[in-house]
């Protein structure tokens, strides 16, 4: 969206505005760190002169992954492993 705002030439303040949202909102948005309505986006795509399934089949903005060193097979933490039968529910009392 972001980059669709850029082609139109709007700015976040100006196309927040016109469609009823907050800069903040819209920024969220944008970086893919808020999920809007769909209220917001037919606002958002009436905004931006495009009709709204194209609007929807844009790729989601690329998001910085943490990394994490692993101890299992391809850098992967392996799951805890589960005991079953040991624990003191399962102890017959006599």
């Amino acid at each position: 969206m972001h980059s669709l705002r850029l082609q139109r030439r709007l700015t976040l303040e100006r196309l927040a505005s016109n469609a009823g949202l907050s800069k903040g909102f819209l920024s969220e948005i944008e970086h893919g760190l808020a999920l809007p309505s769909l209220t917001t986006l037919v606002r958002l795509a009436g905004q931006l002169t495009l009709p709204l399934h194209e609007l929807l089949r844009l790729p989601p903005p690329a998001r910085k992954r943490a990394t994490v060193a692993g101890n299992g097979r391809n850098g992967r933490k392996s799951a805890p492993a589960v005991r079953r039968g040991r624990g003191p529910s399962s102890t017959a009392r006599v």
